[in-house]
């Protein structure tokens, strides 16, 4: 009887491990060194690299097109390009997540000036000298005209609490003397004498609620502006620096230290709150620029396509960029709220 040449079931199974083991051992290596990589970045600077970088190759597919396909509708067009850049395995592979990367290092290396200049905090030079102090006056103007109209409302809203609380069966003397402290006017005795010992009531109670929700609307308004000598050029300046009046931060302190140094003592939720506005606010001012750099070099690289694809191009992220600052100004009034929950929370701890 022969001799069988066959390794046992067991030592077959041992020599495959040993062949693989090494190649696990690298595998981990590798995605070990990715997340290493990854961790560097912050999360507010993956989707406007991402937006920047699809958006340039679909633009140069676009405007790299053979003729053939000028005439085809927008949307086909569009189809077409994904088309054509999805049939390119080793660039979405390879050449898209390097530019990814490179992209996501540049937005986060300006994610704070970002922030910074769409506050208002713009260079010291004279043309843009001259756009701040125009933007400033127009914020004035804004200001005042809601403070207009609030005090239009007030009185609307008195006059009408005036009569539906006459026809509601209230004193005529009780109805003069409560509208003449909400209009802060002088009482005689007997009015004077009736505020102090009767419970104060509110006469705007009386109102209509559509008129107090008007109020209400507009006073939200006037409360993200500043002091008018702080007024900076832009709506996010404003709202933030109305934020930075508001919070008892100590004197010669920045609020970026202040919030910095009260971190670690507020609650655990308030602190993922606050990263989760501040990432929030942070990805949208870089996307407002993202898509104003995209609106200026869409005709560009769109010139071969003819002036309607240019004009096109140029709108749509004009358009998105305009949506993109909405977006930061609701980040904006979360972060702000968060800021003064935080301020309110280390004030309760100290009192």
């Amino acid at each position: 009887m022969g001799r069988s040449n066959k390794a046992p079931a067991g030592q077959g199974g041992e020599r495959q491990a040993a062949k693989e083991e090494p190649l696990a051992h690298a595998v981990q290596s590798l995605s070990h060194f990715i997340g290493k990589v990854l961790d560097q970045f912050a999360t507010s600077s993956w989707v406007p690299a991402i937006m920047l970088v699809g958006n340039l190759a679909l633009l140069l597919q676009l405007g790299g097109s053979s003729s053939e396909h000028r005439e085809s509708d927008g949307v086909r067009e569009v189809s077409q390009a994904l088309d054509e850049i999805l049939g390119r395995p080793l660039d979405i592979v390879v050449v898209l997540p390097i530019a990814v990367l490179l992209a996501a290092a540049v937005t986060q290396a300006f994610g704070f000036e970002s922030i910074r200049l769409l506050e208002g905090y713009w260079p010291e030079v004279w043309p843009v000298n001259k756009v701040s102090a125009l933007l400033i006056e127009f914020e004035i103007i804004r200001l005042g005209r809601l403070q207009g109209r609030y005090k239009r409302l007030e009185e609307k809203a008195l006059t009408d609490a005036t009569e539906r609380a006459l026809r509601a069966g209230m004193s005529p003397s009780v109805v003069s003397a409560l509208a003449k402290t909400q209009r802060g006017s002088l009482l005689n005795p007997l009015e004077f004498f009736y505020m102090r010992t009767r419970p104060r009531i509110d006469l705007l109670e009386y109102a209509r609620p559509r008129i107090l929700r008007a109020m209400e609307n507009i006073a939200s308004s006037q409360d993200e502006f500043p002091r008018p000598a702080r007024i900076l050029p832009t709506r996010l300046g404003n709202i933030l620096r109305a934020t930075e009046d508001s919070i008892d931060v100590p004197m010669g302190v920045s609020v970026e230290d202040y919030v910095q140094n009260i971190f670690t003592r507020v609650s655990t939720s308030l602190q993922i709150q606050h990263d989760q506005f501040r990432t929030r606010l942070e990805t949208y001012s870089v996307l407002v620029l993202t898509f104003l750099s995209l609106s200026a070099i869409s005709p560009i690289l769109l010139e071969s396509r003819g002036p309607s694809h240019m004009i096109l191009g140029a709108g749509c992220y004009l358009a998105l960029s305009v949506v993109s600052y909405c977006a930061t100004i609701a980040a904006a009034r979360g972060y702000s709220h968060i800021l003064r929950c935080m301020d309110q929370y280390v004030s309760t701890l100290q009192s």
